[in-house]
């Protein structure tokens, strides 16, 4: 059977902390940011494509000591949107066998939020 291509929006959280002097279980000040990953990947059909799109969503929790405050801690609330790529007839190379596909775009949405939406919202099902 032929893969199809798809795309998967992701909204990616963003939380950076800062500690209090005397303990770092103490928060002193917090900011969070949002925005859109969105990511290419192969699928059989739409049903496929929305289970694989749901398997990912973990995979974006992550925390490190690099950002902006003491610790920045990342998590995905869900999917964005979910929609089939047409290709037309050319093809795409390598990246496409990746875990999680290929990462095309970043919106940042600063304080702003999207909404995590139903799969009966999403593009590919309306």
């Amino acid at each position: 059977m032929m893969m199809r291509l798809f795309s998967a929006q992701f909204v990616v959280v963003e939380e950076n902390l800062w500690f209090s002097d005397t303990s770092t279980s103490s928060v002193a000040r917090r900011t969070t940011r949002q925005r859109i990953n969105t990511h290419l990947f192969v699928a059989e059909d739409p049903g496929d494509a929305l289970r694989k799109a749901t398997e990912m969503i973990d995979g974006f929790g992550d925390a490190h000591n690099d950002g902006p405050g003491q610790r920045t801690n990342f998590s995905c609330s869900g999917l964005h949107d979910l929609e089939e790529v047409k290709l037309f007839g050319k093809t795409i190379s390598e990246g496409l066998g990746e875990p999680y596909g290929i990462q095309i775009a970043m919106v940042d949405l600063g304080d702003c939020a999207f909404a995590v939406r139903q799969p009966s919202d999403f593009s590919l099902f309306q």
